[in-house]
């Protein structure tokens, strides 16, 4: 937790390009316009805005205000986002934008094809064009790029900042990840299997799956548990609640787990398609914002802050509260009472 975001520039949202052309796609990006206006609106429904890209940063816990219950929580920080392309339906098949995390220093004068191989040559051309759509928006060089399917009304000018502004805290998340990569493993860790016996008479068969299919068959069906490569697919962990957030560190605190490594795994942070039941979700900003000013930690209702009183009474039971507050001073000087020194013999 101690990377420190630094400090963005603001753009404007530019209001002279029609939405014809957009879906056109005769414009690959917006020009920024000092005149333009980027107050955020209440989103409508079925309207699709775009989503963060966090870098995930380890494990917390808080604790529920009324039930004293520990609420275990992922800590994933925005670092750096920026809108670096907007993808037209025309070229791309898709309404969609392009967003970056993670400043990077610009990589180093491209070499000549003879130099290196094919797969090298792959990732440099890959890396120029990189350095022409981040060079074309106007923002350094990013670590990882993910792309985000939004509707018309959801689309952003490049080189759009994001931050933690864009989420409030109380409404629910859907974050996109790949789960930690094990490597090769047998088919107890990969699978659980039971193994072999563990009895006399086995020799070097304790952890193996045993038979493969039956003789009669001849061959082996498509799917069988076997040992192989564990770990690194992608998993979406649905309707995660945000019960803090940090502006000051670009920190967003998640209710549950999810996947990926501390400190190495990139998240996709996207609205969430899924909401409890009779839960009140705070109004959204579409399709984003920036508050520049305000406190540093926002927490949920239900999660309780530190310094604040751990009981609460309501407001029919102030008696009860002066009761316990007086029961509680005569079972202190009670207990003072019997705290007498024992004398030396």
């Amino acid at each position: 937790m101690k990377r420190l975001v630094r400090n963005i520039r603001n753009y404007s949202h530019p209001s002279s390009q029609s939405a014809d052309e957009v879906v056109e796609g005769k414009i690959l990006g917006w020009h920024r316009s000092a005149d333009s206006d980027l107050s955020p609106r209440i989103k409508v429904e079925g309207n699709k805005r775009v989503g963060l890209v966090a870098m995930k940063i380890g494990m917390s816990r808080m604790w529920d205000k009324y039930s004293g219950e520990g609420i275990g929580c992922t800590v994933l920080q925005v670092l750096d986002n920026h809108v670096i392309q907007v993808r037209a339906l025309k070229d791309a098949g898709y309404i969609g934008l392009l967003v970056g995390a993670g400043d990077k220093p610009w990589p180093r004068r491209p070499r000549e094809k003879a130099m290196l191989d094919s797969r090298a040559w792959k990732q440099q051309e890959k890396r120029e064009q990189m350095v022409k759509k981040c060079r074309s928006a106007g923002v350094p060089f990013k670590q990882h790029i993910c792309k985000f399917r939004v509707t018309l009304e959801g689309l952003l000018p490049a080189g759009t900042p994001l931050d933690v502004s864009h989420l409030r805290v109380g409404q629910f998340v859907d974050v996109f990840g790949f789960t930690k990569d094990k490597g090769f493993q047998g088919v107890m860790k990969r699978w659980g299997f039971h193994g072999m016996p563990a009895s006399h008479g086995q020799t070097k068969t304790h952890r193996k799956m045993g038979n493969v299919a039956s003789s009669g068959l001849g061959r082996v069906w498509k799917g069988t548990k076997m040992p192989g490569h564990m770990g690194n697919k992608p998993k979406m962990s649905w309707a995660r609640e945000v019960v803090r957030i940090n502006r000051r560190l670009n920190l967003v605190y998640l209710r549950g787990t999810v996947s990926g490594t501390i400190d190495r795994s990139w998240v996709q942070i996207r609205d969430s398609y899924k909401t409890l039941k009779g839960v009140t979700l705070p109004p959204i900003p579409y399709p984003t914002t920036r508050e520049e000013q305000g406190p540093g930690d926002v927490f949920s209702q239900t999660i309780y802050v530190p310094g604040e009183d751990s009981l609460l009474f309501q407001h029919d039971t102030s008696r009860m509260a002066k009761e316990l507050i007086s029961s509680l001073e005569a079972r202190k000087k009670q207990l003072a009472d019997f705290d007498v020194p024992i004398p030396k013999k």
